[in-house]
C-alpha cells in the first residue's frame, strides 16, 4: 500500500482537488490534464458547486468513461492471459 502512494499523491496534488489549477503556471496545468483525477475533481466541483475549473463537465465525463473502458479492456486482457 505504501508504494501506491507514489502514484496517488502526485495525482492528488496535480489534479486541482486541493487548489484551483488556474492558480498555477501553464506547464502545471498540462501535467494536471494528464491525470484522471483532474477530470473527476472538476466533475465533482460542477456537481456540488455549479461551476468547473478548467474542463467542461461533459468533456470530463467522456474522458473518464474512456479511461474506465481502457482499464477494463486491459484488465480483461491480462486476466485472459493468466487463466
Amino acid at each position: 500500500m505504501t508504494w501506491l502512494n507514489v502514484i496517488r499523491l502526485p495525482m492528488i496534488f496535480t489534479s486541482g482537488a486541493l487548489a484551483s489549477l488556474t492558480l498555477f503556471p501553464r506547464w502545471f496545468i498540462a501535467v494536471g490534464l494528464l491525470t484522471p483525477t483532474t477530470y473527476s475533481a472538476d466533475g465533482f466541483r460542477y456537481a456540488l458547486l455549479g461551476y468547473y475549473d478548467i474542463v467542461p463537465p461533459l468533456y470530463s465525463l467522456s474522458i473518464l468513461l474512456l479511461i474506465t473502458m481502457g482499464f477494463i479492456f486491459l484488465s480483461v486482457r491480462v486476466l485472459r492471459k493468466r487463466y
